[in-house]
C-alpha cells in the first residue's frame, strides 16, 4: 500500500460507520472466498472488503477467540472495512459467534472446498511441497508470520509438526462452523462455483436478498489470488503418503459436504 493509500485509509477509518447489516463471506484460506466476495459485490453493485487491512497478520482475531481481547477493539481498528456491505476475511470464521452478536442483522455465506485441493492450494501459495513431514528452519523463517501461525495451528490446539496434518485438522474446525449452524448460512461449494460461476453467483445473490445489477460474465475468470503451480495435479503425486492423513482426518465431514 502506498503512502497516499495509507493516509486515505487512516482518514476513512477515523470517520467510517460500520454497516448495520453486512454480508459476511466465511470459509478457510484459499477456498475461493476472495473471488466469491468480490464478484458478489460486482453482480449486486455493493461495496466489498477483501480482507481487513489492519488484520492481515490476524493480530486480534485469535486473542478475541481466546477471550483475551474484546470484539469491540477489532471494530474500532477496522471501521472502514466494516463499513462495507460485503466483508470477507477468512479468520473471521473463527469468531463467528462474536460476529453474530455484534451484527444481529448480518447475513452469512460459507465457502467450502474439498480438503486435499484446499490444502494443496495453501501449500502451493507458500511454495511448500505436499510431501513434507516437517518444515526446515530456512523455509520456516521465510514464511510470513500470519501463515506460520496457520501452519502451527496457533490458538486452535492443532499442534503437529506435519503441515498437512495441521491443515487437515484446521479444515475440520472451519467446516464445523458451518455444519453446526447450517440454518444460519448460505453454503457455496467451491467446485460448484468453478463449474458455473455466473449461475452460482446469481443463486447466491438471490438467496441473500440481493438484486442483480450487472452482468459479470466478463469478470468471472479474473484471477483474484495467485494461481498455484500444482493446480490440477493428481493428489497422490502432490502429497504422497500425506494424503492418507488428510482423508483420514477429514473423511466424516467430507461426506457431509458430498465429497468422496
Amino acid at each position: 500500500m502506498t503512502l497516499a493509500h495509507r493516509i486515505r485509509h487512516r482518514f476513512g477509518n477515523t470517520f467510517a460507520t460500520r454497516h448495520p447489516a453486512p454480508i459476511f463471506i466465511l470459509g478457510n484460506q484459499k477456498s475461493g472466498t476472495s473471488a466469491i466476495a468480490l464478484l458478489l459485490g460486482e453482480i449486486s453493485g455493493l461495496t466489498a472488503t477483501n480482507d481487513l487491512r489492519r488484520e492481515i497478520g490476524d493480530q486480534l482475531i485469535l486473542p478475541i477467540r481466546a477471550g483475551q481481547v474484546p470484539f469491540s477493539r477489532l471494530l474500532r481498528r477496522n471501521r472502514l472495512d466494516f463499513s462495507r456491505a460485503i466483508i470477507k476475511h477468512p479468520n473471521l470464521t473463527l469468531i463467528y459467534e462474536e460476529l453474530r452478536q455484534a451484527f444481529p442483522r448480518a447475513k452469512f455465506a460459507f465457502v467450502i472446498r474439498e480438503p486435499s485441493d484446499n490444502i494443496r492450494s495453501i501449500l502451493d501459495r507458500l511454495d511448500l511441497p505436499g510431501t513434507l513431514d516437517q518444515i526446515d528452519s530456512d523455509r520456516w523463517s521465510n514464511l510470513p508470520a500470519a501463515w506460520r501461525a496457520i501452519l502451527q495451528g496457533d490458538g486452535l490446539e492443532l499442534a503437529s509438526s506435519r503441515p498437512a496434518e495441521v491443515l487437515a485438522h484446521r479444515w475440520n474446525l472451519i467446516a464445523d462452523v458451518y455444519l453446526d449452524r447450517t440454518q444460519q448460512m448460505q453454503l457455496i461449494r467451491y467446485e460448484d462455483f468453478v463449474a458455473d460461476k455466473v449461475g452460482t453467483l446469481r443463486v447466491l445473490a438471490e438467496s441473500l436478498g440481493l438484486r442483480e445489477t450487472k452482468d459479470i460474465s466478463a469478470s468471472v475468470d479474473r484471477q483474484y489470488q495467485p494461481r498455484g503451480s500444482h493446480r490440477g495435479i493428481d493428489p497422490w503425486e502432490f502429497f504422497g503418503d500425506n494424503l492418507e492423513f488428510i482423508t483420514g482426518i477429514c473423511r466424516v465431514r467430507m461426506e457431509r459436504f458430498g465429497y468422496r
